[in-house]
């Protein structure tokens, strides 16, 4: 398994330390002089009681990792553009779901899709490549979790999809690319054994 720890139970982990501390600290009396010590012990327990709700909730979510099909490719338009304009080109976007269901069927790409309670809240897009170098390689085109979604082990959980995907296709790489200012992409890749190469310039050239 890889290095990871969902930040969703360290966030709860630190709520729960931030109440017991406010809790603790008013029953010694650091509250002294504040009439009945209620309203501070109240920023204890509400601190308290959202570091169980982390660990509870998230700690038991189901989350399902499953191949992407046709009939997903609407919503992982909708999240691509959705990354898009965090990246600030959604403007650029010319593909339709349509298009992106033409091209599945057609095995252009394929795609991983996370589910909670029937619900894609994320998705990894692929497709298999080749390093005149290496060899056969698999390249992560687009990775995205939902904004609201995110922090909670999801995104950990569809990368080692991916990468496990790429083993047993006998890959013996995999590649992707990540703007240099997107640092919580950048922090979430260190997490594992990657190596971040900015020696090579991109080249395009649009036929439309």
């Amino acid at each position: 398994m890889y290095d990871y720890f969902p930040e969703y139970l360290i966030r709860g982990k630190i709520f729960i330390a931030k109440g017991l501390r406010e809790l603790r600290g008013r029953k010694g009396g650091r509250a002294e002089g504040r009439k009945g010590g209620g309203e501070d012990n109240s920023v204890g327990q509400v601190s308290w009681l959202i570091g169980l709700f982390y660990n509870a909730y998230f700690g038991k979510m189901n989350v399902k990792i499953r191949k992407a099909v046709a009939r997903d490719m609407e919503v992982i338009h909708k999240l691509v553009c959705e990354l898009a304009d965090y990246e600030h080109g959604l403007h650029r976007v010319t593909t339709t779901p349509e298009s992106y269901r033409k091209d599945f069927e057609e095995k252009v790409f394929d795609a991983f899709v996370a589910e909670v309670d029937g619900d894609i809240l994320g998705m990894a897009l692929y497709y298999m490549n080749f390093s005149t170098w290496r060899g056969k390689m698999m390249y992560l085109e687009d990775f995205i979790v939902k904004e609201s979604m995110r922090g909670h082990g999801i995104g950990a959980k569809l990368f080692e999809a991916f990468l496990d995907e790429a083993k047993k296709q006998g890959c013996i790489m995999v590649k992707w690319q990540v703007l240099r200012w997107n640092e919580p992409a950048i922090h979430f890749y260190k997490k594992y054994d990657v190596v971040l190469d900015d020696e090579w310039v991109d080249g395009k050239i649009y036929f439309e």
